[in-house]
């Protein structure tokens, strides 16, 4: 059966601007970026795509009809559908109206700007006061996120700033920033067409703390698998700062908060994360002691400011407690363990969630549990009983494992990191100024890349691909 998209009444005036925007990520490299069907990718296609901005095309079809291609697309043309039941990354039914909305403003989008303006207005979050002078910097970005040119002005007296720019290509996206005290504060991310000539990008500043009881755990999410000998264990921090103030440490060589890792721990791998379960890079040169790990990251105010992830191995031995202080007080706290065998002893305050399944609904199944809220320097810990009776090997394979607790425990299991994907806002990134190496550039394209997706300045598919290709570059560069 076809599947129809909504009726175009039911739904909110069509933004053409936005559909520009998605067009450019998820149709110019067919129909081309005027929609004249010359994109880089039609010399391969089994037939031509149509020239959907074509004004012959737009008068001939109704908006309704060209929307309803677009769900569910033409296969037998090498046209994939974008509908919710017809692509892996679907456009919703409004996003398909806005790209129908585009097709006719695709030649005035492709325009260069002849004139624009971004202005704004700088305050300082801690003293809620305007900051009446310093320097603010705009950073353009190319519309496939690449960097394009750095510009600054002055504040003024009375915290404002404005960059008057002309001749600009149309779609480039616009990010501006403050140094306050050593750090680095950003705007969200805008971007300018030839109909938005003028971009808003206001700035918060904070002053700084050495004090840490702003600071507390909202998520802590532990993953524990098992492999030979040995239990593997991620464990997730979401941190969050509830005083108007970054938190920055006592000092760059001593790091900032604290992340212990248990007596014994071993292959510590400590990495920050960039907003997704897979999108992690290692901390770079933490401080360490007494098994407290200290990234030198500071913590803005606000929820989940900072995500990191610490991964450890501990020699498995039947009964054993796992388990280290935890420092801040902690919100919400969840553990998942494979449904094969061992569990979780329920005697600490743990109690079993429903079981989530796996890939295939059965073999990866993972039993969960969660516990009361802890209060500062309490103990998180859990005892392990059982052992489990199935495990998977370096190449994915499951293999039985024999029910002898003498026996090596055969496999080595691949770590999936398990949390809530935490968008980065407004100024809940920060990074020491300006691009002094390449991985606070690249630091720096990835925060800005995620607020121009969490803005909805470029698409889904455009900001994963962008992603992974600046997260592989990322980690080239901690090799």
């Amino acid at each position: 059966m076809v599947i129809q998209p909504l009726q175009a009444q039911e739904l909110p005036e069509p933004d053409p601007i936005n559909g520009a925007a998605i067009y450019a990520a998820r149709c110019a490299n067919c129909h081309g970026p005027m929609g004249l069907g010359d994109g880089e990718l039609a010399p391969n296609l089994p037939n031509p795509p149509t020239a959907i901005g074509n004004p012959d095309f737009l008068a001939a079809n109704e908006a309704f009809d060209i929307a309803q291609v677009v769900y569910n697309g033409r296969v037998q043309n090498g046209m994939p559908g974008f509908g919710n039941e017809n692509n892996s990354d679907p456009l919703t039914d409004q996003e398909i109206f806005d790209v129908v909305a585009a097709l006719s403003i695709l030649p005035q989008m492709n325009q260069p700007i002849p004139a624009a303006r971004i202005f704004g207005q700088v305050g300082n979050g801690s003293q809620g006061e305007l900051l009446t002078e310093g320097i603010v910097m705009l950073e353009t970005f190319t519309a496939d996120f690449e960097p394009s040119g750095t510009f600054s002005t002055d504040i003024l007296a009375d915290g404002s700033y404005s960059f008057e720019l002309s001749d600009l290509p149309p779609n480039w996206l616009y990010r501006t920033f403050v140094s306050y005290n050593g750090l680095d504060f950003g705007s969200n991310v805008g971007r300018l067409t030839p109909f938005e000539t003028e971009a808003t990008l206001n700035v918060i500043v904070f002053d700084t703390t050495t004090d840490d009881s702003g600071i507390r755990v909202s998520q802590h999410q532990t993953l524990v698998d098992f492999g030979p000998g040995n239990v593997q264990i991620a464990e997730i921090y979401l941190l969050s700062n509830s005083e108007p103030l970054v938190y920055i440490g006592d000092s760059l060589e001593s790091g900032t908060v604290q992340i212990p890792v248990p007596d014994g721990a071993e292959n510590v791998i400590f990495l920050q994360g960039f907003g997704g379960a897979e999108n992690f890079a290692p901390v770079e040169n933490p401080a360490v002691e007494n098994n407290i790990w200290r990234p030198k990251l500071d913590v803005l105010p606000g929820e989940a400011t900072l995500q990191l992830l610490i991964r450890y191995t501990l020699p498995f031995e039947p009964g054993m407690t796992i388990g280290h202080p935890m420092p801040y007080p902690t919100d919400f706290i969840e553990l998942a363990i494979p449904n094969t065998g061992a569990a979780v002893s329920t005697e600490v305050d743990w109690r079993p969630e429903e079981p989530t399944a796996g890939l295939d609904g059965q073999a990866d199944q993972r039993l969960r549990f969660s516990r009361s809220p802890m209060p500062p320097e309490s103990t998180w810990a859990f005892r392990l009983v059982g052992f489990p009776n199935l495990v998977i090997d370096a190449d994915g394979n499951r293999i039985q494992q024999r029910d002898e607790v003498s026996e090596m425990l055969i496999g080595a299991v691949v770590l999936v990191v398990v949390g809530a994907i935490v968008a980065i806002t407004g100024y809940s990134w920060t990074q020491q100024p300006p691009a002094a190496s390449d991985q606070e550039a690249l630091t720096r394209r990835i925060a800005a890349l995620d607020l121009a997706y969490d803005e909805k300045t470029i698409s889904k598919r455009a900001w994963s691909q962008k992603r992974a290709d600046l997260l592989g570059q990322l980690k080239s560069v901690w090799k």
